[in-house]
């Protein structure tokens, strides 16, 4: 019987190879599950995949976002019943401040672009497209420590954590970027100068702390240390740093592995308060102040994009053209250099 029907298909054209049968019913089955897959479960999903890829500080804020304001909305719905007005309401519905509600639109945008990209979904397109809901949050400003705040910060910080404020302070380097160096990463150079070789960033797998890619490709780099900064960070290694190119250069509060940033994030908080430095509403201060304090600074001293870029491992001319300076003093102080250097060959 069973070979009678196989040719009687094959006389009206209707008979297909079993391999064929199957792997069509596997694909049927496939989609059917998927069919099924909820933003919570994707979520899972991508941040499993953003934890053998992201820094440990843009893994700690997406599953903030994730867990405070999408997944208690959105979490339950299929991945792919989500539509343009769903997501309208679940916008409109988000209480939380301005920069609350940026970050977490971002996180919604990140984790379905990820989806529509990854054949684990059967999401074909970004459902997100709330008019401005990406720029409608007021965005918080680096606050912009002066000199004198730099250094009551470094005093008041733990004695093996004074000389990682002059560091970031000085090179600029991401916080997880500095927590990943070791003693081979300062690198004492032949003009009696001394530079900071990045090549890692931390990154959480599971609980522990391992280091791997920076944030960028760019990320890689090699900085040159102000002299007051090499005599801080000689004095450091004297003190706090044990013996051996691999020793971690700021190590835990407790042991000689990595440090977290959340811990040493409390330390500068506390360290803040004790130097009287106040934060406007409306800025923001913390690690990422000091870079934001050292691209200033070297932007007004008058480096070029390239060398912006170059030093604070960005890959986008727009984050190096922040820095730069376009103001009256320093168009008069760039005259002054000129007229000083045409005097000089005259």
């Amino acid at each position: 019987m069973w070979l009678a029907a196989q040719w009687s298909a094959i006389a009206v054209g209707t008979w297909e190879h079993p391999d064929v049968i199957a792997a069509r019913e596997a694909e049927q089955a496939r989609q059917q599950t998927l069919k099924g897959l909820t933003v919570a479960e994707w979520a899972d999903a991508w941040i499993a995949d953003l934890e053998r890829t992201a820094a440990a500080g843009t893994l700690r804020k997406r599953r903030s976002d994730l867990r405070r304001h999408v997944l208690p909305y959105l979490g339950d719905q299929e991945l792919t019943a989500l539509t343009s007005a769903s997501l309208s309401q679940w916008w409109a519905d988000i209480d939380a401040t301005p920069g609350a509600r940026k970050n977490a639109y971002e996180a919604l945008r990140a984790l379905l672009n990820a989806a529509v990209a990854d054949d684990r979904t059967l999401l074909t397109a970004c459902p997100l497209h709330t008019k401005g809901g990406a720029r409608e949050a007021r965005v918080i400003s680096k606050f912009l420590y002066t000199p004198g705040q730099v250094a009551a910060l470094a005093d008041e910080m733990p004695a093996r954590y004074r000389a990682l404020v002059i560091l970031l302070a000085d090179a600029g380097l991401r916080i997880n970027e500095a927590l990943a160096l070791t003693r081979a990463s300062l690198v004492e150079r032949t003009d009696g100068g001394m530079s900071v070789r990045v090549e890692a960033s931390l990154h959480r797998v599971g609980r522990h702390l391992e280091a791997g890619p920076t944030k960028t490709a760019a990320g890689v780099r090699t900085v040159a240390l102000m002299a007051s900064t090499a005599n801080t960070m000689r004095a450091h290694l004297r003190t706090h740093v044990a013996p051996g190119p691999q020793a971690v250069l700021f190590p835990a509060l407790r042991g000689s592995g990595y440090a977290r940033d959340t811990a040493l994030t409390r330390l500068l908080t506390a360290a803040q308060a004790a130097a009287g430095v106040e934060i406007p509403t409306g800025h923001s201060g913390g690690w990422h102040a000091l870079r934001h304090y050292s691209a200033t600074r070297y932007g007004q001293a008058g480096a070029t994009t390239q060398a912006l870029m170059t030093r604070y491992g960005w890959f986008d001319p727009d984050m190096a053209a922040r820095y730069q300076r376009s103001d009256e003093a320093y168009e008069l102080e760039m005259i002054a250099r000129m007229e000083a250097r045409a005097a000089s060959v005259q």
